[in-house]
């Protein structure tokens, strides 16, 4: 029961259910204040995850040295090839199953039940690069101080 209660999945799960009952029970004002607290910590993730990116990218490019290049293009070779065959399979079994589920189905505007919840306030922290650009950013001072570093290394030895 111990290894139930401090598995991560178990308590993400926990947390999306005991929110959707406690949406339905509790005031909307008690929901503004999560919302608000949403807001904040969206705020603050949208800021931290670029200099978490630039912190982690760098020092480990750094440490492939020459061989970056390399492993960069095998990797982003990767991850297109992988992103466009899910989104091509995902895109043709839907054209294939989606019409025959649908079928004689009608959508019902659900905005009309729907309750919205809004902050109480905002707090906008702009983040000093976007995710992308820290990417690229991360990958080209890492390939050059791992360069350098392999150009020290080499003249050391001599």
């Amino acid at each position: 029961m111990k290894n139930l209660i401090n598995n991560l999945l178990f308590r993400v799960i926990f947390a999306i259910a005991l929110g959707i009952l406690l949406g339905n029970i509790l005031p909307k004002s008690v929901g503004d204040i999560f919302a608000t607290f949403n807001a904040l910590f969206d705020q603050l993730l949208k800021f931290l995850i670029p200099l978490i990116i630039v912190g982690l990218i760098i020092p480990a490019i750094t440490k492939l040295g020459s061989t970056a290049g390399k492993m960069l293009i095998v990797t982003v070779a990767i991850a297109y090839g992988s992103t466009l065959f899910s989104g091509f399979s995902t895109y043709f079994a839907s054209m294939a199953i989606f019409p025959s589920l649908l079928e004689g189905q009608s959508v019902q505007n659900i905005a009309d039940s729907s309750r919205s919840l809004s902050p109480y306030f905002t707090l906008q922290i702009p983040p000093f690069l976007d995710v992308m650009g820290a990417l690229v950013f991360s990958f080209l001072v890492g390939y050059r101080a791992g360069a350098s570093t392999e150009l020290q290394t080499s003249r050391n030895s001599l």
